[in-house]
């Protein structure tokens, strides 16, 4: 008897929770179309950019409260920041390109008062690369040969570049930037001059490509 009506109170409580959450008016949330976009940039282009649509999916005014990406080389633009039921809207991303090599991921988060959680889109830029590195990092053991390693950089064939201006931190490892027989390919060496106590050095160079200067670099050290 006492489990039956224990059993009769549990299904009431149950309907209850369920009607209680039927007959709740669903707060507004801002739904974007794509959580993600690949942006592809020319060598000339100094910015890229793409329209994101989204619309408020709930019955109640939206207003967004931030937004904020990850690097500062992305924005983006609104024409308002308060969306009614029902309302799309776009969101515009520019993206500057001119100091980008490669792949490079931005995440934005928009935040707004409705929604518990913020939305996240994720930003992939993918812009020519002038040159390619065979290693962008190289590693000698502690009491180890102090014997020297080298990186491969190799032109890409559309490119005209010059390679200037190698510089490193400090004096504990000998740097040098040498030709080959391929004039598409140079070679980077790198030696320390001890390895009996652990340092590490940042070995940079620039890359002056149509009218454009870009640094690279390339980590050493003994650990």
């Amino acid at each position: 008897m006492v489990f039956s009506r224990i059993l009769w109170w549990l299904e009431r409580f149950y309907y209850i929770i369920i009607v209680a959450l039927l007959v709740l008016p669903a707060r507004g949330a801002i739904q974007f179309e794509k959580s993600e976009i690949r942006l592809e940039s020319k060598w000339e282009e100094n910015e890229v950019s793409a329209i994101l649509h989204f619309r408020n999916a709930g019955n109640e005014s939206v207003r967004i409260t931030d937004v904020r990406s990850s690097c500062g080389c992305t924005t983006t633009e609104f024409k308002k920041f308060v969306w009614a039921p029902g309302e799309k809207g776009e969101m515009k991303v520019k993206v500057d390109v001119r100091d980008q090599t490669g792949e490079r991921l931005t995440v934005v988060t928009i935040k707004d008062d409705a929604s518990s959680s913020p939305n996240t889109i994720n930003v992939v830029t993918i812009s020519p690369q002038p040159i390619l590195l065979s290693s962008r990092i190289l590693f000698w053991e502690r009491a180890a040969p102090a014997d020297s390693k080298s990186v491969t950089i190799r032109k890409a064939d559309w490119a005209d570049v010059q390679l200037t201006d190698l510089r490193s931190k400090g004096d504990t490892f000998k740097v040098s930037l040498d030709s080959t027989n391929d004039p598409a390919i140079f070679v980077l060496v790198i030696q320390p001059r001890s390895t009996a106590l652990p340092v590490r050095t940042a070995v940079q160079f620039d890359a002056h490509v149509r009218g454009r200067v870009l640094s690279f670099l390339v980590y050493a050290a003994v650990e």
